[in-house]
């Protein structure tokens, strides 16, 4: 096991990034999304995405932005959006969710300063699943309603300090260990935006 995952890290490692044009807006087709960094009014729900290696903008454009609208047609006028700013670069995958777990962390604090009474729900995606282990383990106790990853290379171990938790792992998808390959295994994952977010609005 301990020799699959370190394959699938230095898979997504070498994962290119693809050229996709930045938006400004994360609904319905954007790849951006600060609304804590930028202040937004308080919302019941906040919903914090670590995006994919080699992903752009801070959501990506694949599971973060569908989830993030399938989140909003169930709490419509609810819940505030932000994407976490870390470099999502391929050698990240080798810190484990360090490079981006206390950016996200620290989301989720700043969003319950600016916004006592929200409540936090976490995703990932690929690296960014390693990402929302890392920030949770921060995070104390009770400070997450629920949290959701993709293709997360550490699917195999719990979250600490979230009982909600599910991670999905495609048929196929080595990168969550799953076997044998399919080439299109770990982008389907947009697939499951939907109960994904049935299952994290269940959480609230």
């Amino acid at each position: 096991m301990k020799l699959l995952t370190t394959v699938s890290l230095f898979a997504c490692a070498l994962s290119v990034p693809t050229p996709i044009d930045l938006v400004s807006r994360w609904i319905p087709d954007a790849i951006t999304a600060n609304d804590i960094v930028d202040k937004a009014p308080c919302r019941p729900v906040t919903f914090i995405f670590a995006r994919g290696t080699g992903d752009v903008g801070n959501m990506g454009v694949g599971i973060g932005p569908k989830l993030a609208v399938e989140l909003e047609a169930l709490l419509p006028g609810r819940i505030a959006v932000q994407g976490v700013n870390y470099p999502a670069w391929g050698l990240g995958n080798l810190l484990f969710g360090n490079s981006g777990g206390p950016e996200m962390a620290a989301h989720a604090t700043q969003a319950l300063t600016q916004c006592p009474k929200t409540k936090i729900l976490l995703g990932g995606f690929s690296q960014g699943g390693m990402v929302v282990h890392v920030a949770a383990s921060k995070l104390g106790p009770g400070k997450v309603a629920a949290a959701v990853t993709f293709g997360d290379p550490l699917h195999a171990d719990l979250v600490p300090n979230i009982s909600n938790f599910r991670t999905y792992c495609a048929q196929g998808d080595i990168i969550c260990g799953s076997q044998p390959f399919v080439l299109t295994a770990h982008g389907s994952y947009p697939n499951n935006a939907a109960e994904a977010a049935q299952f994290l609005v269940g959480g609230l």
